[in-house]
C-alpha cells in the first residue's frame, strides 16, 4: 500500500494551521503530541503489548485475522463467525478466547480502551500502524456498565475517538486485552 501525503488545513478562530498528514485514510494534526506512538508497542504478530500500561492487545477485532503480509485485519468469511456481538456475548467470547498461548483474554474496560485512542487523529482515532483499520465498523464495546443505566455499556467510537453508551442488546465489534506477563 502506498501512503500519499494529505494536505490539510484547520481553521481555529483567528487563524489557519496547515500541514501534511502521512497516514492512509486518517486525518491527524501534525506536530501534536502522539498519544499512542508505535514506539510504545512491542509487536508480536497478531498481538501487541502497550508498554506504558502493560496490556497485551489483539491487533484485530474479534472474528478478524491478522494478515502479516498485508498488515491488515481480514474477515475470515469461510467460518460462521459473526463479528458483531451483544455485550454479554462479547464478554463470553473474550473470556473463552485462546490466542498466542494465553487463555486469560477479556473485554477491556473503558479506561483500558481509552489508552489506545489516538487523540490527535480522526477517521480513525487509533494508531493505524498498530491497529489496522481494514475493517468497517469503528464502534467497540468496553466491559464497563454505564453508571446511569445498567442496561447500557460504555463504548468508544474510533472514527472520532468519542465515548458513548449503547444498549447491551445492540451488536457491536470488540477488541480483547490481557495483562502482559
Amino acid at each position: 500500500m502506498v501512503i500519499k501525503p494529505i494536505l490539510w488545513s484547520l481553521v481555529l478562530g483567528v487563524g489557519v494551521i496547515s500541514g501534511i498528514c502521512h497516514a492512509a485514510s486518517q486525518a491527524c494534526v501534525p506536530g501534536a503530541v502522539l498519544y499512542t506512538p508505535s514506539s510504545d508497542f512491542v509487536q508480536h504478530g497478531d498481538t501487541v503489548t502497550h508498554t506504558p500500561t502493560g496490556l497485551m492487545w489483539r491487533r484485530c477485532p474479534i472474528d478478524y485475522d491478522w494478515n502479516a503480509t498485508a498488515k491488515s485485519c481480514d474477515l475470515d468469511e469461510s467460518t460462521d463467525r459473526k463479528s458483531y456481538y451483544t455485550w454479554s456475548l462479547a464478554l463470553a467470547a473474550a473470556e473463552n478466547l485462546i490466542l498466542a498461548g494465553y487463555n486469560d483474554w477479556r473485554l477491556p474496560n473503558i479506561t483500558e480502551l481509552r489508552t489506545i485512542v489516538e487523540r490527535r487523529c480522526t477517521a480513525f482515532a487509533i494508531n493505524v500502524d498498530i491497529f489496522p483499520t481494514s475493517y468497517n465498523n469503528s464502534t467497540y464495546w468496553s466491559s464497563t456498565t454505564s453508571s446511569f443505566q445498567v442496561d447500557t455499556a460504555r463504548i468508544i467510537k474510533f472514527d472520532k475517538g468519542t465515548e458513548e453508551t449503547k444498549s447491551k442488546s445492540d451488536s457491536l465489534q470488540f477488541m480483547v486485552v490481557r495483562d502482559a506477563d
